[in-house]
């Protein structure tokens, strides 16, 4: 990776870009979204065990890729992949229905039980539906295709995450709707100066901003 120059900003794909004449005030940095690839199966190689950083959930519509969250991982993006296979089919997660998800409309099918959602009436249901709630699982993760943003700078990788889930939030209806909330977030920190990351490919996602600042 270049190292980047006091006024010249490394962007996030690895190559020294400046705000390319677009009169941005803040630093500017091109983010390259690597995909779309498949969710990663058990003892199969898969193209993501040589990327890490940012990464992105997303399915394909016709009209392209409907964002429905994001993650961060210092390790290989498949073996993070693999740690959340596991909690999905164990109802950690919360499932969604794809049809829907594809018109960016959250329809939930089962409530992850995560903290707070984890009683034992809910286990409990989760015992009597496993086999239904695997076989949904399975399915949303055969569903989702992955883009990853190689970002190596771990702080860099929190504050994108924050600002890509602030940036889903305040998407358009429906689509605002879709992400999951509570997630642990740690954004810019008001001694950190703000930067603007494009987007690339443009106009790829669907409710996704080309530009956001992180």
């Amino acid at each position: 990776m270049v190292p980047p120059s006091d006024d010249t900003p490394e962007s996030l794909d690895g190559q020294v870009t400046s705000d390319g004449g677009r009169g941005m005030s803040k630093p500017w940095r091109g983010v390259f979204w690597n995909g779309p690839f498949d969710w990663p199966k058990l003892r199969e190689k898969s193209p993501l065990r040589e990327l890490r950083g940012v990464y992105m959930w997303t399915v394909e519509s016709d009209a392209g890729f409907v964002v429905a969250g994001f993650g961060i991982t210092k390790r290989p993006v498949s073996q993070r992949m693999g740690e959340h296979s596991r909690e999905i089919l164990k109802g950690k997660y919360t499932l969604l229905d794809l049809d829907a998800m594809r018109q960016g409309i959250r329809k939930e099918i089962w409530h992850g039980m995560w903290a707070g959602h984890d009683s034992d009436e809910r286990k409990a249901e989760f015992a009597r539906r496993e086999e239904e709630l695997k076989d949904v699982a399975r399915q949303q993760m055969a569903a989702f295709k992955i883009f990853v943003a190689e970002v190596s700078d771990v702080r860099m990788q929190h504050r994108m995450e924050a600002a890509l889930m602030a940036a889903l939030y305040d998407a358009p209806e429906p689509y605002c709707g879709l992400p999951d909330r509570g997630m642990h977030l740690v954004p810019r920190r008001e001694n950190e100066p703000p930067i603007t990351l494009a987007n690339k490919p443009d106009g790829l996602f669907i409710n996704l901003p080309e530009t956001v600042i992180v």
